[in-house]
């Protein structure tokens, strides 16, 4: 029996909490699912040796670059000739998209089990699934995602560390999907205790193999620390050439590349960026020293030294510094575009709104 599983959501994390269904379907029919995933799952890297998939077939479709090969009314014949190939007895469509569903029926495959059409709005990520299998194959599947790393350090993480690996588990289980960014069970995420890794878990087994790193190592284990190792390795050159200033005080590019930017910056006393938005690019802030006050659309905020927030693509935001000490924050872009020409204004304390 030939069974293929769509699931067409972009992240490893997307891949990772639908596994378990995709293992239920395979363990039910008693042999490999096939699946049609996007490349940006990473499929064929972490699911390489998982017994329960077969044929890793990748969907090239994006929702922002209209030209691939399975976008458009093209993309649509060009899917249904490419799954036509392996001759599917039955599919599982982990979405509620007539698009997928035609394709499927138009590729002659036999049996198509899909979610509910046009219900897509409000849906979340795990119940959803649970939902589907239980319906369609009469089976309770409690999503425990793990990918197929080497068991020992899953086993090792059980035994060293159980209430952290259980709480990891259920933070992701009941995470929740709003403008398609995933916001992790605030419940469980808090009961996850702040501990290196070594200390969780190299220091406790008794079964470690080593080899002899020789080279240069710096332990960057948060942002903080990546934004003292570029400040001690920039010369003043560098520092002058990329550093801008602004009304409320200035920042400083410290290291790019593809898809991403960090950057150091400066907010003055009793100033303020402007209220803005990004359509090509989120970010994420960390705080080096200061108390901004945060704007993110209706909610308003502070934050102290060493604590982070994330600013989805789109999201209307604002740093201001209300004190007498300046505001110093580590800033990472990751997004399409990165130039500042992607700023939208709203609002401006020193008349920039229409530059």
């Amino acid at each position: 029996m030939k069974i293929l599983a769509i699931q067409n959501r972009m992240g490893i994390g997307d891949m990772v909490i639908f596994l378990p269904f995709i293992d239920a379907i395979a363990k039910k029919y008693n042999c490999p699912i096939d699946i049609l995933v996007k490349e940006n799952s990473k499929a064929s890297q972490i699911l390489h040796d998982n017994k329960n998939i077969g044929k890793i077939i990748i969907l090239d479709r994006d929702n922002k670059d209209k030209n691939k090969k399975h976008d458009g009314l093209i993309g649509f014949f060009a899917l249904i000739s490419d799954l036509k190939k392996y001759d599917f007895d039955k599919v599982f469509i982990f979405n509620s998209s007539l698009r997928f569903r035609l394709i499927c029926k138009f590729a002659v495959i036999k049996k198509i089990y899909q979610y509910p059409l046009f219900k897509k709005k409000n849906q979340h990520i795990i119940q959803a699934a649970q939902n589907f299998i239980k319906k369609e194959l009469n089976l309770d599947v409690e999503s425990n995602p793990l990918i197929e790393l080497k068991d020992s350090l899953i086993q090792n993480f059980k035994k060293h560390q159980n209430k952290m690996f259980y709480n990891c588990l259920k933070s992701i289980n009941k995470s929740k999907l709003k403008k398609s960014v995933y916001y992790l069970n605030k419940h469980y995420f808090k009961k996850i205790n702040e501990i290196s890794f070594d200390y969780a878990i190299l220091e406790k087994s008794k079964n470690i193999n080593a080899i002899k790193l020789n080279m240069s190592l710096s332990d960057l284990g948060n942002w903080k620390e990546i934004w003292k190792y570029f400040k001690d390795i920039s010369s003043n050159n560098f520092i002058k050439k990329n550093t801008y200033y602004r009304p409320w005080g200035k920042f400083i590019n410290l290291h790019s590349g593809k898809g991403f930017l960090l950057k150091e910056i400066i907010i003055k006393p009793k100033s303020s960026i402007s209220l803005q938005k990004h359509r090509h690019r989120s970010e994420r802030w960390i705080v080096i020293s200061g108390k901004p006050k945060i704007t993110i659309n209706n909610k308003k905020f502070f934050k102290k030294e060493n604590e982070g927030v994330f600013i989805p693509k789109g999201a209307i935001h604002r740093i201001e510094n209300l004190y007498k000490k300046k505001v110093q924050i580590v800033e990472a872009q990751i997004g399409s575009i990165l130039k500042e020409s992607d700023i939208i204004r709203y609002k401006d304390i020193y008349g920039r709104v229409n530059q």
